[in-house]
């Protein structure tokens, strides 16, 4: 599921795995018919991480404008990458 791959994707982020994490979290996206900010700020934070700094940007604007599905889980995401990127 959807779900799943997002958890994936996450813990592949927490591993240091980037592109492992990154394509768990597009597979995600690709599998929703809707966009979801949590799946956007994993992503910036990958990117980020990954040093791709302008598409972590793009990636964190975006998730600006996408609903949240899992609040806390949002804010904790939304939580790291302040800490994370210092902005």
């Amino acid at each position: 599921s959807a779900f799943d791959h997002h958890l994936v994707g996450l813990a592949r982020y927490r591993q240091g795995d980037w592109p492992g994490a990154r394509q768990a979290v597009e597979q995600a996206m690709a599998l929703r018919d809707r966009q979801f900010a949590e799946d956007y700020r994993l992503l910036a934070l990958i990117e980020f991480q990954a040093g791709n700094v302008e598409l972590a940007r793009e990636h964190a604007v975006a998730a600006k404008t996408k609903p949240d599905v899992w609040s806390t889980h949002a804010q904790a995401l939304a939580d790291e990458w302040e800490l994370v990127t210092g902005h």
